[in-house]
Protein backbone atom coordinates (compact mmCIF):
# COMPACT_ATOMS: atom_id res chain seq x y z
CA UNK A 1 0.00 0.00 0.00
CA UNK A 2 1.36 3.46 -1.06
CA UNK A 3 2.46 5.54 2.16
CA UNK A 4 0.09 8.51 2.01
CA UNK A 5 1.68 11.59 0.67
CA UNK A 6 0.20 15.02 -0.70
CA UNK A 7 1.16 16.91 -3.91
CA UNK A 8 0.39 20.88 -4.02
CA UNK A 9 0.67 22.91 -7.01
CA UNK A 10 0.60 26.26 -7.37
CA UNK A 11 2.31 29.69 -6.73
CA UNK A 12 4.14 30.91 -3.25
CA UNK A 13 5.53 34.53 -2.58
CA UNK A 14 6.97 36.74 -0.38
CA UNK A 15 4.51 38.70 1.50
CA UNK A 16 5.86 42.45 2.76
CA UNK A 17 3.60 43.42 5.39
CA UNK A 18 3.56 46.57 8.26
CA UNK A 19 4.52 45.19 11.85
CA UNK A 20 1.00 44.13 13.11
CA UNK A 21 -2.10 46.23 13.07
CA UNK A 22 0.26 49.27 11.76
CA UNK A 23 -0.92 51.13 8.03
CA UNK A 24 1.34 51.11 5.23
CA UNK A 25 1.08 54.66 5.36
CA UNK A 26 2.23 54.84 9.17
CA UNK A 27 5.13 52.15 9.16
CA UNK A 28 8.34 53.05 8.17
CA UNK A 29 9.72 49.02 7.92
CA UNK A 30 8.06 46.27 6.02
CA UNK A 31 8.29 42.71 7.29
CA UNK A 32 8.99 39.71 4.86
CA UNK A 33 7.35 36.51 4.77
CA UNK A 34 6.18 33.81 2.38
CA UNK A 35 2.51 33.01 1.59
CA UNK A 36 0.87 30.72 -0.92
CA UNK A 37 -2.40 28.59 -1.04
CA UNK A 38 -0.82 25.54 -2.02
CA UNK A 39 2.05 25.82 -0.21
CA UNK A 40 0.19 26.86 2.97
CA UNK A 41 -1.75 23.45 2.20
CA UNK A 42 0.94 21.71 1.84
CA UNK A 43 3.06 22.89 4.98
CA UNK A 44 -0.50 22.44 7.61
CA UNK A 45 -0.94 18.57 6.12
CA UNK A 46 2.91 17.83 7.36
CA UNK A 47 1.63 19.51 10.93
CA UNK A 48 -0.44 16.70 10.85
CA UNK A 49 1.97 14.17 9.81
CA UNK A 50 0.90 13.64 6.19
CA UNK A 51 4.08 13.64 4.20
CA UNK A 52 3.62 16.61 1.19
CA UNK A 53 5.56 18.24 -1.52
CA UNK A 54 4.78 21.55 -3.32
CA UNK A 55 5.62 21.82 -7.22
CA UNK A 56 6.51 24.35 -8.66
CA UNK A 57 8.57 27.25 -10.68
CA UNK A 58 10.82 29.61 -9.77
CA UNK A 59 13.56 31.98 -10.85
CA UNK A 60 17.45 31.33 -9.52
CA UNK A 61 18.36 33.64 -7.08
CA UNK A 62 18.31 34.80 -3.67
CA UNK A 63 14.34 35.84 -3.58
CA UNK A 64 13.19 32.01 -4.50
CA UNK A 65 15.98 30.76 -2.14
CA UNK A 66 13.91 32.40 0.23
CA UNK A 67 10.82 30.49 -0.60
CA UNK A 68 12.82 27.14 -0.97
CA UNK A 69 14.24 27.15 2.41
CA UNK A 70 10.74 28.39 3.97
CA UNK A 71 9.43 25.23 2.61
CA UNK A 72 11.68 22.86 3.53
CA UNK A 73 11.69 24.89 7.28
CA UNK A 74 8.30 23.07 7.45
CA UNK A 75 9.30 19.75 6.31
CA UNK A 76 7.94 20.08 3.25
CA UNK A 77 9.59 19.14 0.14
CA UNK A 78 9.72 21.72 -2.52
CA UNK A 79 9.71 20.17 -5.92
CA UNK A 80 11.00 23.26 -8.21
CA UNK A 81 11.59 23.82 -11.98
CA UNK A 82 13.93 26.61 -12.39
CA UNK A 83 12.61 29.22 -15.07
CA UNK A 84 12.26 32.69 -16.54
CA UNK A 85 10.65 35.46 -15.02
CA UNK A 86 10.40 36.86 -11.41
CA UNK A 87 9.39 35.85 -7.51
CA UNK A 88 5.98 37.21 -6.81
CA UNK A 89 5.14 39.43 -4.28
CA UNK A 90 2.35 40.55 -1.95
CA UNK A 91 1.09 43.37 0.06
CA UNK A 92 -0.81 42.54 3.14
CA UNK A 93 -2.31 44.82 5.55
CA UNK A 94 -3.88 43.50 8.91
CA UNK A 95 -5.81 46.08 10.98
CA UNK A 96 -8.99 46.13 13.35
CA UNK A 97 -12.09 47.20 12.34
CA UNK A 98 -12.66 49.64 9.92
CA UNK A 99 -9.33 48.93 8.24
CA UNK A 100 -9.54 45.22 8.06
CA UNK A 101 -7.42 43.33 5.66
CA UNK A 102 -6.13 44.59 2.46
CA UNK A 103 -4.24 42.50 -0.26
CA UNK A 104 -2.52 43.82 -3.25
CA UNK A 105 -0.59 41.65 -5.77
CA UNK A 106 2.41 42.44 -7.82
CA UNK A 107 2.62 39.07 -9.24
CA UNK A 108 2.78 39.30 -13.18
CA UNK A 109 5.76 37.72 -15.03
CA UNK A 110 6.55 35.22 -12.03
CA UNK A 111 8.54 32.49 -13.22
CA UNK A 112 5.75 29.79 -12.37
CA UNK A 113 3.36 31.64 -15.45
CA UNK A 114 5.44 29.87 -17.39
CA UNK A 115 5.67 26.31 -16.01
CA UNK A 116 4.54 23.66 -18.67
CA UNK A 117 3.57 20.34 -18.34
CA UNK A 118 6.48 19.04 -20.39
CA UNK A 119 9.20 20.64 -17.38
CA UNK A 120 6.51 19.55 -14.76
CA UNK A 121 5.64 15.88 -15.47
CA UNK A 122 8.97 14.69 -15.23
CA UNK A 123 9.86 15.88 -11.91
CA UNK A 124 7.21 14.40 -10.59
CA UNK A 125 7.80 10.98 -11.76
CA UNK A 126 8.56 8.28 -9.94
CA UNK A 127 7.79 9.19 -6.65
CA UNK A 128 4.29 7.83 -5.25
CA UNK A 129 1.72 9.99 -4.25
CA UNK A 130 -1.67 8.91 -2.73
CA UNK A 131 -3.20 12.66 -3.42
CA UNK A 132 -3.17 16.20 -5.04
CA UNK A 133 -4.18 19.44 -4.36
CA UNK A 134 -4.33 22.87 -6.97
CA UNK A 135 -6.75 25.59 -6.55
CA UNK A 136 -8.56 28.04 -9.03
CA UNK A 137 -5.58 30.40 -8.11
CA UNK A 138 -2.67 28.32 -9.96
CA UNK A 139 -5.58 27.84 -12.43
CA UNK A 140 -5.70 31.92 -13.20
CA UNK A 141 -2.17 32.00 -13.42
CA UNK A 142 -2.01 31.47 -17.17
CA UNK A 143 -2.37 28.68 -19.81
CA UNK A 144 0.50 26.73 -18.77
CA UNK A 145 -0.35 26.31 -14.89
CA UNK A 146 -3.75 25.34 -16.13
CA UNK A 147 -2.34 22.48 -18.49
CA UNK A 148 -0.09 21.34 -15.62
CA UNK A 149 -3.20 21.10 -13.37
CA UNK A 150 -5.22 19.51 -15.75
CA UNK A 151 -2.61 16.81 -17.16
CA UNK A 152 -2.43 16.06 -12.96
CA UNK A 153 -5.80 16.02 -12.74
CA UNK A 154 -7.19 13.72 -15.44
CA UNK A 155 -4.02 11.95 -16.06
CA UNK A 156 -4.29 7.73 -14.85
CA UNK A 157 -2.43 8.23 -11.79
CA UNK A 158 -4.87 6.48 -8.74
CA UNK A 159 -4.46 9.09 -6.37
CA UNK A 160 -6.91 11.13 -4.73
CA UNK A 161 -7.90 14.76 -6.25
CA UNK A 162 -8.84 17.66 -4.03
CA UNK A 163 -9.84 20.98 -5.89
CA UNK A 164 -10.49 24.93 -4.04
CA UNK A 165 -12.53 26.85 -6.57
CA UNK A 166 -10.95 29.47 -4.18
CA UNK A 167 -12.29 32.60 -6.94
CA UNK A 168 -9.66 35.69 -6.44
CA UNK A 169 -11.38 38.94 -8.34
CA UNK A 170 -8.08 40.56 -8.10
CA UNK A 171 -6.51 37.67 -11.17
CA UNK A 172 -9.76 36.62 -12.85
CA UNK A 173 -13.27 37.46 -13.48
CA UNK A 174 -16.10 35.07 -11.97
CA UNK A 175 -16.77 33.72 -15.34
CA UNK A 176 -13.45 32.50 -16.12
CA UNK A 177 -13.26 31.11 -13.11
CA UNK A 178 -15.96 28.71 -13.53
CA UNK A 179 -14.77 27.96 -17.02
CA UNK A 180 -11.70 26.67 -15.71
CA UNK A 181 -13.20 24.75 -13.14
CA UNK A 182 -15.90 23.04 -15.25
CA UNK A 183 -13.13 21.33 -16.44
CA UNK A 184 -11.25 20.18 -13.72
CA UNK A 185 -14.28 19.03 -11.63
CA UNK A 186 -14.70 16.16 -13.49
CA UNK A 187 -12.04 14.89 -12.31
CA UNK A 188 -12.15 15.88 -8.81
CA UNK A 189 -12.49 13.96 -5.77
CA UNK A 190 -13.28 16.44 -2.73
CA UNK A 191 -14.12 19.60 -3.90
CA UNK A 192 -13.55 23.14 -1.16
CA UNK A 193 -15.82 25.38 -1.99
CA UNK A 194 -17.59 28.41 -0.34
CA UNK A 195 -21.03 29.45 -0.43
CA UNK A 196 -20.49 32.07 -2.66
CA UNK A 197 -18.30 30.17 -5.16
CA UNK A 198 -21.35 26.72 -5.11
CA UNK A 199 -23.91 29.52 -5.87
CA UNK A 200 -22.53 32.82 -7.73
CA UNK A 201 -19.33 31.16 -9.03
CA UNK A 202 -20.64 27.69 -10.39
CA UNK A 203 -24.17 28.73 -10.23
CA UNK A 204 -25.67 25.34 -8.60
CA UNK A 205 -28.25 26.12 -6.62
CA UNK A 206 -29.94 29.11 -4.94
CA UNK A 207 -29.08 27.83 -1.26
CA UNK A 208 -25.90 25.79 -0.05
CA UNK A 209 -27.56 22.38 0.01
CA UNK A 210 -28.84 22.21 -3.41
CA UNK A 211 -26.02 23.28 -4.50
CA UNK A 212 -23.66 21.12 -2.61
CA UNK A 213 -26.02 17.78 -3.70
CA UNK A 214 -25.90 18.84 -7.50
CA UNK A 215 -22.19 19.35 -7.62
CA UNK A 216 -21.65 15.74 -5.98
CA UNK A 217 -24.47 14.57 -8.57
CA UNK A 218 -23.22 16.03 -11.39
CA UNK A 219 -19.48 15.52 -10.92
CA UNK A 220 -19.45 12.23 -8.59
CA UNK A 221 -17.65 13.64 -5.67
CA UNK A 222 -16.55 12.17 -2.55
CA UNK A 223 -17.38 15.74 -0.35
CA UNK A 224 -17.60 19.22 -1.01
CA UNK A 225 -16.09 20.91 1.82
CA UNK A 226 -17.58 24.21 2.60
CA UNK A 227 -15.34 26.43 5.01
CA UNK A 228 -16.96 29.83 6.76
CA UNK A 229 -14.42 32.21 8.59
CA UNK A 230 -16.48 34.94 10.17
CA UNK A 231 -15.05 37.89 12.26
CA UNK A 232 -12.72 40.97 12.45
CA UNK A 233 -9.21 41.34 13.16
CA UNK A 234 -8.61 41.94 17.37
CA UNK A 235 -12.17 40.17 17.81
CA UNK A 236 -12.98 36.37 18.48
CA UNK A 237 -14.28 34.64 15.37
CA UNK A 238 -15.42 31.62 14.46
CA UNK A 239 -14.31 29.52 12.12
CA UNK A 240 -16.60 26.27 10.61
CA UNK A 241 -16.91 23.77 8.18
CA UNK A 242 -19.84 21.77 6.55
CA UNK A 243 -19.39 19.11 5.28
CA UNK A 244 -21.34 17.17 2.24
CA UNK A 245 -21.29 13.43 0.54
CA UNK A 246 -23.75 10.43 -0.12
CA UNK A 247 -25.50 10.58 2.89
CA UNK A 248 -23.31 12.86 5.21
CA UNK A 249 -24.21 16.82 5.96
CA UNK A 250 -21.75 17.42 8.94
CA UNK A 251 -20.64 20.70 10.63
CA UNK A 252 -18.26 21.72 12.81
CA UNK A 253 -16.89 25.30 14.67
CA UNK A 254 -14.25 26.60 16.40
CA UNK A 255 -14.04 29.77 18.03
CA UNK A 256 -10.62 31.79 18.29
CA UNK A 257 -9.49 35.20 18.90
CA UNK A 258 -8.36 36.70 14.98
CA UNK A 259 -5.12 37.89 14.72
CA UNK A 260 -4.43 37.66 11.15
CA UNK A 261 -6.63 35.58 9.15
CA UNK A 262 -4.56 35.38 5.90
CA UNK A 263 -3.70 31.38 5.67
CA UNK A 264 -6.32 30.21 8.19
CA UNK A 265 -8.22 28.69 5.45
CA UNK A 266 -5.40 26.68 3.41
CA UNK A 267 -4.44 25.48 7.13
CA UNK A 268 -7.57 24.38 7.40
CA UNK A 269 -7.89 22.58 3.86
CA UNK A 270 -4.88 21.05 4.71
CA UNK A 271 -5.77 19.56 7.98
CA UNK A 272 -8.84 17.94 6.12
CA UNK A 273 -6.69 16.68 3.15
CA UNK A 274 -4.31 15.18 5.85
CA UNK A 275 -7.44 13.64 8.03
CA UNK A 276 -8.64 12.29 4.91
CA UNK A 277 -5.76 10.89 3.51
CA UNK A 278 -4.94 8.96 7.02
CA UNK A 279 -8.12 6.74 7.00
CA UNK A 280 -9.75 9.71 9.19
CA UNK A 281 -13.97 9.71 8.79
CA UNK A 282 -15.26 13.45 7.57
CA UNK A 283 -16.53 13.81 10.84
CA UNK A 284 -13.49 13.82 12.75
CA UNK A 285 -11.78 15.62 9.26
CA UNK A 286 -14.49 18.67 9.87
CA UNK A 287 -13.60 19.02 13.77
CA UNK A 288 -9.56 19.10 13.58
CA UNK A 289 -9.92 21.09 10.34
CA UNK A 290 -12.06 23.68 11.88
CA UNK A 291 -9.29 23.86 14.88
CA UNK A 292 -6.36 24.31 12.60
CA UNK A 293 -7.68 27.10 11.12
CA UNK A 294 -8.77 28.74 14.50
CA UNK A 295 -5.32 28.17 15.59
CA UNK A 296 -3.54 29.17 12.52
CA UNK A 297 -4.97 32.65 12.73
CA UNK A 298 -4.06 33.88 16.58
CA UNK A 299 -0.68 34.61 14.76
CA UNK A 300 0.83 36.54 12.24
CA UNK A 301 2.04 35.32 8.82
CA UNK A 302 0.47 32.66 6.36
CA UNK A 303 2.04 29.44 7.52
CA UNK A 304 0.69 26.83 10.12
CA UNK A 305 2.49 26.36 12.81
CA UNK A 306 0.48 24.24 15.11
CA UNK A 307 1.89 20.23 16.03
CA UNK A 308 -0.35 17.21 15.35
CA UNK A 309 -1.19 16.94 19.09
CA UNK A 310 -2.39 20.17 18.98
CA UNK A 311 -5.35 19.39 16.86
CA UNK A 312 -6.09 16.24 17.86
CA UNK A 313 -5.01 16.20 21.42
CA UNK A 314 -5.66 19.70 22.42
CA UNK A 315 -4.98 20.91 25.80
CA UNK A 316 -7.43 23.26 27.00
CA UNK A 317 -4.95 24.55 30.34
CA UNK A 318 -4.34 28.01 30.09
CA UNK A 319 -0.33 27.71 30.91
CA UNK A 320 1.24 24.65 29.89
CA UNK A 321 3.81 23.43 31.78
Amino acid sequence: MTTPRLLTVGEAMLRFSPPMQQAFMDSPQLEVSVGGAELNVAIAAKCMGLESSWLSQLPEGALAEKIIRHARSHGVDPIISKGEGRVGIYFAEVGPDPRGVTVIYDRDYSAVRFLSREVATPLIDGTDFSAVFSSGITLALGDGPREVVSSLFSGSRSWRRYFEINHRSKLASSSETKSWALEILPHTDVLFASTHDLIETLKLGDDLHSAAEKAIANYELEYVVVPDRRGRVGELGINSVRVFGHDVDISHECKGRVVDPIGAGDAGAGTFIACIEEGMDAKSAAEFSTLASAWTQTHAKDAASFQRSDIVAPDDRRIRR
